[in-house]
């Protein structure tokens, strides 16, 4: 408006408009913390929403800013239990990091990393909406074979899930998955700490197959 009706060159008009996305950035991303703090989610994802579409246009989908907005929501959508919104935001976020980074990037790894510590907060509660949202990406990284860590993770995960719902032959198709880690041999050298917290879960398992012998040789080689 400013360069319709006074002299004013574009390059000043870009910088007087930039300057307000900004500020009008900054004032709403305050509005939506207090609404969030104060437990008021239905207005704060709104507002929230508002900060992400002015981070769009001022540092792009690509910028850290933009994702780590993304990553925000979702980790509240997570404490309010806004599941499906939970899950939108996460499979955005790994859709443009997948887009501008790639599979093999810190974005695409921190995304799964995340989802991959909301799914362990929801197992127990809510084993049927958590093993099939994370099955995906399980998938994805097991078909690329990439990062073996989270591969690993999610099949503990979808043991413990089928776990919880009694569902005993998903759950031993998943502890299949896991025992291949206990001898796998290759470039990626599981952590000592990832190796003994396996062979608990297997142990776990065999629990619940009713194999006290294969659950107690699980136990004495964790402890060993």
């Amino acid at each position: 408006n400013a360069y319709n009706h006074i002299n004013v060159s574009p390059e000043l008009s870009e910088t007087i408009v930039s300057a307000s996305l900004s500020a009008a950035e900054e004032f709403i991303q305050r509005r939506a913390w207090e609404l969030y703090d104060n437990n008021e989610y239905r207005k704060a994802k709104y507002v929230a929403s508002k900060v992400l579409d002015l981070r769009e246009k001022i540092f792009g989908l690509d910028s850290e800013k933009y994702l780590h907005w993304l990553g925000i929501m979702a980790c509240h959508a997570l404490t309010f239990r806004d599941l499906d919104g939970m899950a939108n935001y996460c499979q955005r976020n790994l859709e443009l990091t997948e887009h501008y980074y790639g599979k093999d990037s810190e974005y695409y790894k921190s995304v799964i990393s995340n989802i991959r510590g909301y799914a362990h907060q929801l197992v127990d509660s809510v084993p049927d909406f958590t093993t099939k949202w994370i099955e995906p990406f399980y998938i994805t990284i097991k078909q690329n074979n990439i990062l073996p860590q989270y591969q690993y993770e999610f099949e503990i995960l979808q043991n413990e899930g089928y776990l919880v719902m009694g569902d005993l032959k998903n759950a031993d198709r998943y502890a299949t998955e896991l025992i291949k880690w206990t001898y796998k041999h290759g470039d990626y050298r599981i952590p000592l700490e990832d190796e003994v917290r396996i062979g608990l879960k297997l142990a776990k398992h065999n629990l619940f197959m009713g194999d006290h012998v294969k659950a107690r040789v699980r136990l004495e080689s964790a402890w060993e």
